[in-house]
């Protein structure tokens, strides 16, 4: 199963995955990671590396940001290098 990180300023992915859930129901494998204000850059990616690791049951991660160029997405495109 392909596992979803969805990598966003705040709490925005939390709400996608809610109104997500509302219209289809609830998904295996699914995750969210929100950048706050004061959060250090290193520790967030180390925590979407480790996500992008434990979520993999074989078949990827599918990594979903809020916007191109944002820290968020600059940090997921960073540890999908590795």
């Amino acid at each position: 199963m392909i596992g979803i990180l969805i990598a966003t300023h705040a709490d925005f992915g939390q709400g996608i995955i809610n109104a997500v859930k509302l219209i289809t129901g609830t998904h295996e494998n699914v995750k969210t990671i929100g950048l706050n204000h004061g959060d250090g850059i290193t520790a967030f990616e180390e925590k979407v590396f480790y996500y992008l690791e434990e979520m993999d049951q074989g078949d990827g991660v599918m990594g979903l940001c809020d916007f191109l160029g944002g820290s968020p997405s600059n940090a997921m495109l960073g540890c999908m290098k590795m």
